[in-house]
């Protein structure tokens, strides 16, 4: 990863973490996967990535290059948090938990009673 300018892309807060995990995948051979964000385009904001690494074995089974990928998942994240939001608000306005069986029945007979 050195020279590809990797680093300055990725938020500086997961930077570290990222090189680490990547690093110990290189040597282990192992795939790779993380999620961070990345700055977008614009130079001002970032998104965040599902990042994805594979190592392409030759025919002696030693590594001959890696095969990564990058998904933009900043659009699940939100809907994620916004579906969580809406799960939260939907608690506040019902009771809950319900109430049980017999207390349920007993106060539907009250009310037919008055």
């Amino acid at each position: 990863m050195t020279g590809w300018g990797w680093r300055e892309a990725v938020h500086s807060d997961y930077a570290d973490a990222v090189l680490a995990k990547i690093k110990l995948s290189f040597m282990s051979g192992q795939p790779w996967e993380d999620t961070f964000p990345i700055r977008s385009k614009d130079g001002r904001t970032y998104l965040w990535f599902l990042s994805r690494a594979l190592p392409i074995r030759g025919d002696d089974g030693k590594i001959i290059r890696w095969f990564g990928t990058n998904t933009d998942i900043t659009e699940r994240l939100k809907a994620d948090e916004q579906r969580v939001l809406l799960i939260n608000e939907l608690g506040s306005r019902i009771r809950w938990p319900p109430c049980r069986r017999h207390s349920c029945v007993v106060a539907a007979r009250r009310s037919r009673r008055a």
